[in-house]
């Protein structure tokens, strides 16, 4: 049998392992409340979906391609905004120091 809070191998006839057991000793429940049980966890093989086929090699070499092209797209829209942003920041900074030379000619 498995606790049916933890699911740890227990003996037969229990419900609870005994740390669990504990835990719920230091909350006590009224006499005539309601207790919902969990059910029973079983130990076993994890819960991931293992229905789905492989993939033929043709198809994952196409969703590699796929994923290459899309990752490169993206570089470059990334690479390509960095230098929209740099063109824009020398281009005030340039603005600026004209600025600063005219006033400082002024004067």
């Amino acid at each position: 049998m498995n606790c049916m809070k933890c699911g740890r191998e227990i003996a037969l006839g229990q419900v609870f392992c005994k740390e669990c057991q504990a835990d719920m000793e230091r909350y006590p429940v009224k006499p005539g409340t309601p207790v919902i049980l969990p059910p029973p966890v079983t130990p076993g093989p994890s819960r991931r979906n293992t229905s789905r086929k492989p993939r033929k090699p043709e198809e994952q070499l196409s969703r590699l391609r796929r994923l290459m092209i899309s990752l490169m797209v993206l570089f470059m829209i990334v690479v390509a905004a960095g230098t929209l942003l740099i063109f824009s920041l020398t281009e005030k900074i340039n603005s600026l120091e004209q600025t600063i030379v005219s006033i400082s000619q002024e004067q």
